[in-house]
């Protein structure tokens, strides 16, 4: 995440590490890290990419990805609206407005809030069934 920053682009930490950051679940084994980008698009972060081990096979509308220390790091893209809330819009058929007030810290750490936390996870299902319809549309 500091490394993304010093280059300008700020990231909030999601899925199961803020989970475990926040108390809402017991600590486990993690096979990747979730980040999110509140930002209108991935211009800055593209840039970054070039300098990292990105795997191409992860970039999609909604995220981008790269290695760091043989770990999958994924970067969710939270484009603002109007109203002051953002929206993900997975695979370009399934749009998650997350909840207001989703980007917090916990112990100094840029981490979602449980709220949005939670609306991902009731989300899960519906971001799922969009990429199986955009893996079978392309």
């Amino acid at each position: 995440m500091e490394t993304l920053h010093g280059q300008g682009v700020t990231t909030w930490i999601g899925g199961g590490w803020a989970s475990e950051l926040l108390s809402l679940e017991a600590p486990r084994h993690h096979h990747d890290i979730d980040l999110f980008y509140p930002a209108g698009g991935f211009e800055a972060l593209d840039v970054c990419l070039a300098s990292l081990q990105e795997v191409k096979l992860k970039r999609f509308p909604h995220k981008r990805a790269f290695v760091s220390q043989n770990v999958l790091v994924e970067i969710v893209l939270m484009r603002p609206r109007s109203d002051g809330r953002h929206v993900t819009s997975y695979f370009d058929r399934y749009d998650l407005i997350w909840p207001a007030r989703s980007l917090g810290t916990c112990s100094g750490v840029r981490a979602l809030a449980g709220t949005a936390l939670n609306e991902h996870w009731t989300a899960f299902e519906a971001i799922k069934a969009a990429r199986t319809d955009w893996a079978a549309r392309t």
